[in-house]
């Protein structure tokens, strides 16, 4: 909910990137606006459930999808907007399930999508991406925070220097 309030608000420069786009749910969010947006994801049964949604919704002219770990196989400096919705607590993925929530007890996976997502994206460009409080990092200005149970999300930006 909190990307979803954060992406429409804001004014959209083509391409985007998604990193880390699970069944698709933001990707074709910023998709209805008519816009371009490459999704990127490591699990090969969401990138599947991504291409189904785009066809359901008659998105799939505006979304590509590519199979690959924390967006390291798209191209340096290439999207006008990236965001992603990271895994950002901080233990080690122990089961399957655990990997779209466990960002590593080093954070090593949170990490690694800011790295990503700040590499890809062009010059002006922002990034955006969520975090909790519980990680204990403070990267960029928060844009919009909800406080729930024992932590608070928020959801920051930085934009790529020019």
């Amino acid at each position: 909910d909190l990307f979803s309030e954060v992406l429409a608000s804001i004014r959209l420069k083509e391409p985007v990137a998604e990193i880390g786009c699970g069944s698709g749910q933001l990707t074709l969010l910023v998709a209805r606006r008519s816009t371009y947006v490459v999704g990127a994801d490591i699990d090969e049964k969401c990138i599947r459930a991504m291409k189904a949604n785009s066809k359901l919704n008659c998105l799939d002219g505006y979304v590509d999808t590519v199979l690959c770990d924390s967006g390291s196989c798209l191209r340096n400096g290439s999207f006008g907007l990236v965001f992603t919705n990271p895994p950002y607590l901080p233990f080690d993925a122990e089961k399957p399930i655990d990997i779209s929530i466990a960002a590593g007890s080093d954070l090593r996976v949170l990490r690694s999508l800011i790295f990503n997502s700040t590499r890809i994206a062009k010059r002006g460009a922002l990034v955006l991406f969520s975090l909790s409080s519980l990680t204990g990092l403070k990267i960029g200005r928060p844009v919009l925070c909800r406080r729930i149970a024992f932590e608070e999300i928020c959801i920051y930006v930085v934009a790529k220097s020019a």
